[in-house]
């Protein structure tokens, strides 16, 4: 039973989300743009007025940060409680758990989960249709990892929806550039691959290896509650 002290926070917690849901409104980027417009020709007492009748202030301020904080680690949260519940549902019920890496990021360990059959990188993005280049570096991350792997087992990895992720391997971006972010992991596919080839042309190379799922497919309960 949660004590006096975290009964408040949850309450300041819920006022903060009301007050930034407020501010958001239906759509947040028309309610930037009305406020750009809004505030121009104005001097700074124009500014104090208008700012009052749209409740800006410190309080706003204030339950922004709070929010932002307390969703700190939320991608951290969803990759955990997503990988558990999936493997309730993808797993054969005879197929042993030997190794899981709940953490989103880099854990330390090979992969998202090992068990006696497979290897699986789990990734659970929101797609939400515009460059998602960080995103697609991710992708590619995964599919790497599994693809160089020595091991024996089966590779998966698990992506949400069948358009965006596998959308992914059609680009003729190099693949030197999409590994950016994971400096270790691209000098070692320079030092393989050499800097010029493009993701579509490893992909076709290695595609055999690695079978890309989509959570729909196969823990359709799970996958349902992302999007």
């Amino acid at each position: 039973m949660a004590t006096g002290t975290e009964g408040e926070r949850k309450e300041d917690l819920m006022q903060a989300l009301t007050l930034v849901n407020a501010f958001k409104g239906s759509r947040l980027s028309n309610n930037i743009a009305q406020l750009e417009y809004s505030t121009e020709g104005r001097k700074p007492a124009e500014l104090a007025r208008l700012l009052e009748t749209k409740n800006i202030n410190g309080n706003l301020l204030h339950a922004a940060v709070a929010v932002k904080r307390a969703a700190a680690q939320i991608d951290e949260v969803v990759h955990a409680v997503g990988t558990l519940l999936c493997m309730t549902e993808i797993l054969d019920d005879d197929e042993v758990i030997e190794g899981v890496s709940l953490a989103a990021g880099n854990t330390g360990r090979s992969f998202d989960l090992e068990t006696s059959k497979r290897v699986a990188e789990f990734t659970f993005i929101e797609w939400k249709g515009g460059s998602e280049s960080i995103r697609k570096q991710k992708i590619l991350k995964d599919f790497y990892v599994l693809a160089e792997s020595l091991t024996p087992k089966s590779r998966y990895l698990y992506v949400v929806g069948d358009e965006h992720g596998p959308r992914v391997f059609l680009s003729r971006s190099p693949c030197k550039g999409m590994l950016r972010k994971f400096a270790a992991l691209q000098t070692e596919f320079v030092q393989k691959y050499g800097p010029t080839i493009t993701v579509r042309e490893y992909y076709q190379k290695k595609k055999q290896l690695v079978q890309v799922v989509d959570l729909h497919r196969v823990a359709y309960t799970t996958a349902k509650m992302l999007v």
